[in-house]
């Protein structure tokens, strides 16, 4: 199998394929049997490290997804963080019509992997249909892809962007790759469907904490840049941690909420709120030219892309607004 170009739709066949082996890396990691698809797909062999026994393939596998980055809807587009939530509902519903393979029956609804299982399936009938031709097979086939729009439309296409750029974070270049060539098909995908991307999607209207007379609420600040929803960027633990690092500033233990409070209460104490927060001043800056860049190279997603630079945005005054107020 090679995987194409975003701008070169896959084949009937190879789009199911292709989802069907991301949700297996994001589920299993480089497993055996993905190692060995994995190596005749040359845009992902090439990514492989040169020397990555079974083991650390598996550890490296359980840090980024079980440690930093959440593969989970929720994570992205709920205020909250929280996982199957009423954002999970579009996947709900095409899992309905679908159906579900035994093996995922334990994951939750918005897992990356389930999404892309659910695709997969999805692009299946839809293209048996449209080989049938007519009948109710036609039928099943018009049914799928108003199932497949519903889901990118109502969930997918507005955390992926958001989910691509924190794996990228963690500078991991084989799965730097799959994340992005996961966005790459989901695009592709939407591309070829009727009808634009809605500008009004399953992100909730941001709410950012006010600075009064009186100065930031830092907790609230913390619990703010902890949401991706509310604040535009996720930021890992490794990476909380690595700002307290070059700052020299403790941040702690426990969870990102946590060690973002640690640290902010850190940079007060120690005098280095300033520098800490050009740092991340500096982080929301590289991330919105990374939004305007993918909306300038995948136009189905330009809604979801100007949704989160919005958001952006916003952070950067109330950052700005933080350190007037300190």
């Amino acid at each position: 199998m090679t995987l194409q170009p975003a701008h070169r739709p896959l084949r009937a066949g190879a789009r199911e394929h292709a989802y069907r082996l991301f949700a297996r890396l994001y589920r299993e990691g480089l497993s055996p049997g993905a190692r060995e698809e994995v190596e005749g797909i040359p845009a992902l062999a090439e990514a492989l490290p040169a020397e990555l026994s079974r083991e650390a393939a598996a550890a490296e596998h359980h840090a980024l997804f079980g440690l930093q980055v959440f593969p989970y809807g929720g994570v992205f587009l709920d205020f909250h963080g929280r996982v199957a939530g009423a954002s999970a509902d579009p996947v709900r519903s095409a899992i309905a019509w679908v159906g579900e393979p035994a093996d995922l029956s334990g994951e939750a609804p918005d897992h990356v992997s389930r999404v892309l299982e659910l695709l997969a399936s999805l692009s299946a009938r839809r293209d048996g249909g449209e080989e049938a031709g007519q009948g109710a097979s036609a039928e099943a086939a018009e049914e799928a892809t108003a199932r497949v729009r519903g889901l990118l439309d109502g969930h997918l296409l507005w955390w992926l962007p958001a989910f691509v750029l924190a794996v990228q974070e963690e500078t991991l270049p084989f799965w730097s790759v799959v994340a992005e060539l996961t966005l790459d098909a989901v695009v592709d995908h939407r591309s070829e469907l009727p009808g634009v991307v809605p500008a009004r999607g399953p992100l909730p209207k941001p709410m950012v904490p006010a600075v009064g007379d009186e100065g930031p609420d830092l907790a609230g600040v913390a619990r703010y840049l902890a949401a991706p929803a509310r604040c535009g960027i996720y930021l890992s633990a490794a990476t909380i941690r690595e700002l307290g690092r070059a700052r020299r500033l403790p941040s702690g233990f426990g969870s990102r909420l946590r060690l973002l409070k640690n640290l902010l209460a850190s940079a007060i104490e120690y005098d280095g709120l300033g520098n800490l927060l050009r740092t991340l001043r500096a982080k929301i800056w590289t991330a919105e030219a990374t939004y305007r860049d993918v909306a300038k190279r995948h136009p189905p997603v330009e809604a979801v892309s100007a949704a989160w630079a919005e958001r952006l945005e916003a952070t950067d005054r109330l950052l700005s607004a933080v350190r007037d107020a300190v």
